[in-house]
């Protein structure tokens, strides 16, 4: 299948792997399991030292910066499939989000979001790592097999 456009396709990856990644959290949260979501460490990255964060217009800043985020990580996705191919998509997302959750929650997030906030025990840790597994499958998975139609504006 043909992606008429690389951004769009990624875009709509991005989306649909970060809900993925963000119900996966949200649900090992309400039960429990994690002591926090991607939304309170997105939001901390943003908001002033100390702000609240369980607010819900905290809680949405650190729903846009997640969105963001994922769509930015499905475009390079979808330039990355269009370098690669499509073959092994499911070992491609998996390696993927892998590398997401060692560069992104492993290093690069902790030089905006205290460490804390953001790893504050091992569960929480293996839970983001799962998370991101499945953001990284989905994503590649939906950039790689389904072509998105894009109307053009004239």
């Amino acid at each position: 299948m043909n992606v008429q456009d690389t951004v769009a396709s990624g875009t709509v990856a991005g989306t649909l792997g970060g809900l993925v990644k963000l119900a996966i959290n949200l649900v090992l949260y309400v039960i429990g399991a994690d002591k926090t979501t991607t939304l309170h460490a997105s939001a901390a990255a943003l908001l002033p030292p100390g702000a609240p964060l369980g607010l819900p217009s905290s809680l949405m800043v650190g729903l846009v910066v997640d969105w963001l985020v994922g769509v930015g990580l499905g475009i390079l996705g979808a330039y990355i499939l269009r370098l690669t191919g499509r073959d092994f998509l499911w070992l491609k997302g998996i390696v993927y989000g892998g590398l997401i959750w060692v560069l992104g929650y492993g290093l690069l997030a902790t030089l905006v979001v205290p460490k804390w906030l953001i790893r504050p025990d091992l569960a929480t840790s293996v839970s983001m790592l799962a998370a991101h597994l499945a953001y990284g499958l989905t994503t590649l998975f939906v950039a790689g097999r389904y072509n998105i139609r894009i109307a053009r504006v004239s």
